[in-house]
């Protein structure tokens, strides 16, 4: 019964809005995503289509950050009080920019925010009226199918990737650190790489 009144839990509009705002202002850049639709089984998920993060414009306009899908899993008893606690987030088919020109880094800049939007996020109190409260921490995060390409303007040979990307960060349990494993491809080459365990 609580599955099937999902729908009706979630107001899908205010928390399309609301991830897009709180994103884009952790990150310091515009976020936008094509479609946000809700899952029921397996299990109950928040799933997202088509995102997509900006660049630093001194780099250019193509995006920075691009994911084919991404799911946040729910957690179905805050949902009966009018609570969205999200449990984890996959993020499939992910592809990453990295750009350095005259030795910056297009990544620099993430997370930069001015003043007033710190200030307008505060005087905000959270999420905006007649939403979920969105609470709780998210305690597995994984990519999948993942690609990062590496580009350094004015320089032969200074491309390289990394395909193949499979990564999960989760917590310890001890609520102390963060464990990590991944595997991945390196290109040219074809070098494969991996961390089969390894404590942050």
């Amino acid at each position: 019964g609580a599955l099937a009144a999902l729908p009706w839990l979630v107001d899908i509009p205010k928390v399309q809005a609301y991830i897009s705002q709180q994103a884009s202002q952790a990150l310091g850049r515009p976020v936008t995503f094509a479609s946000l639709s809700l899952a029921l089984l397996p299990r109950p998920a928040v799933r997202l289509r088509g995102l997509s993060v900006a660049d630093d414009p001194r780099f250019g306009t193509a995006p920075f950050l691009t994911v084919e899908e991404g799911r946040f899993g729910l957690r179905l008893r805050p949902l009966l009080s009018g609570r969205v606690e999200f449990t984890d987030l996959t993020l499939d088919r992910p592809r990453l920019e990295v750009v350095e020109e005259g030795g910056r880094l297009n990544i620099a800049t993430l997370g930069a925010q001015t003043s007033a939007a710190r200030g307008a996020s505060r005087a905000g109190g959270g999420a905006p009226r007649g939403a979920p409260a969105v609470a709780g921490l998210l305690s597995q995060v994984r990519i999948t199918n993942g690609a990062l390409r590496y580009q350094k303007r004015g320089v032969t040979g200074g491309d390289w990737r990394l395909e193949d990307m499979t990564f999960t960060l989760q917590a310890n349990g001890r609520g102390d650190g963060l464990l990590f494993k991944g595997q991945a491809v390196a290109q040219p080459g074809g070098v494969r790489l991996g961390i089969p365990e390894a404590t942050l």
